[in-house]
């Protein structure tokens, strides 16, 4: 194991381990925004969208939170620890680009979900409902195998040269 880490690098650890935690907490607030009784009942179809756009922002927040704090993380251990590099520099480009491409899909899936509830269905917007949900499904998963690999780089041993 190295004798200590550098000042820099371990604060940008901390940094993205504290952002990808926030990340996670919006990402729950956004979840519970649903469930949570408003004044009364959602009486009418924009009551229920305006709730939908807040729950929509908040956690479009913490998915790209999530993406850049493991970006940082995984980023800041693959220069402390070289050995780890290949492992631990790849997942972080990947969080890096699933997060932001996932937080991106998700505010245009709320915009195609209220045009479709505005009042026009068709099936045009069903197929695009559709497609940005699979690509959402896609970036989660490359996401879940990039935290996998940069967890297995963290679990390389240490090489001193």
């Amino acid at each position: 194991m190295p004798q200590g880490m550098g000042g820099p690098a371990q604060s940008r650890i901390f940094l993205g381990i504290l952002l990808a935690l926030i990340g996670v907490g919006l990402q729950a607030m956004g979840f519970v925004i649903s469930f949570l009784p408003a004044s009364g009942s959602v009486r009418t179809i924009n009551e229920f969208v305006a709730r939908m756009e807040i729950q929509t922002v908040i956690q479009a927040s913490g998915i790209a939170l999530l993406g850049f704090g493991l970006f940082l993380l995984f980023f800041s251990v693959a220069q402390v620890r070289p050995a780890t590099g290949p492992w631990t520099l790849g997942a972080a480009i990947v969080l890096l680009v699933t997060g932001l491409v996932t937080a991106v899909f998700r505010v245009l899936y709320f915009q195609t979900f209220s045009t479709l509830l505005s009042g026009n269905p068709s099936t045009e917007i069903a197929l695009r409902l559709g497609t940005i949900y699979a690509v959402e499904a896609a970036a989660g998963y490359a996401g879940l195998i990039g935290t996998i690999v940069g967890l297995f780089g963290l679990t390389r041993h240490f090489v001193s040269t």
